[in-house]
């Protein structure tokens, strides 16, 4: 399962690639075929040695943020090649028949194909919107956003990369994204996250 368009993510440090690469585990673990905001929030919480320790220590712990997103988003669902393990199909054996029939990329077109229509979990938490057959995380229009921000964050501080800080910035700056309704669920203010990080960079 690869993450494509995240614009952005190759300017991560190595440092910023540790908290996707988490957050991208973490929605395969709950079953979630996107990457949001509260993934990356629930990386930087398992990375928190990775930020400011100002900072750092304002963050709910991993196991909350993920409590807080299943309770958000339900349980995790069974994977779907398991599901299709208990009654006898084998999710790979049905992939290579897919690219022996229509070529190589037939499954890489197939995950690129474009949606006529924005898809907001948080909203509609039990809508499984899925190609079984497409291994890639669609990406929540709110990532982008939080990326566009980190990005130009780092042009600004002449950063040739972003970092993690950069990457919780971007987050709090997006108003309306699932991860700062966690953290204020959680009692955390993002404004507060936002001034500390200004603190730290000035």
């Amino acid at each position: 399962m690869v993450v494509e368009g995240i614009s952005g993510v190759d300017r991560c440090d190595d440092a910023a690639l540790e908290v996707v690469h988490s957050a991208i585990a973490s929605a395969r673990g709950l079953g979630h075929n996107y990457l949001g905001t509260e993934h990356l929030l629930f990386g930087l919480a398992e990375h928190r040695d990775l930020l400011p320790a100002g900072v750092a220590s304002m963050l709910p712990a991993a196991d909350i943020v993920r409590s807080a997103m299943v309770s958000v988003l339900g349980e995790p669902v069974r994977r779907d090649a398991e599901a299709l393990r208990t009654v006898g199909i084998d999710l790979e054996e049905v992939r290579s028949a897919v690219r022996r029939t229509f070529g190589e990329e037939a499954i890489a077109r197939l995950a690129r194909r474009r949606r006529y229509r924005a898809w907001q979990p948080w909203r509609q938490p039990s809508r499984r919107c899925r190609s079984l057959l497409a291994e890639n995380l669609a990406l929540a229009p709110r990532v982008k956003q939080v990326f566009e921000i980190a990005s130009r964050q780092a042009e600004r501080r002449a950063q040739p990369r972003i970092d993690p800080a950069g990457l919780l910035c971007g987050i709090v700056e997006v108003e309306d994204a699932l991860a700062n309704r966690l953290l204020r669920n959680n009692g955390v203010d993002p404004d507060d996250i936002r001034n500390a990080l200004l603190r730290d960079r000035s």
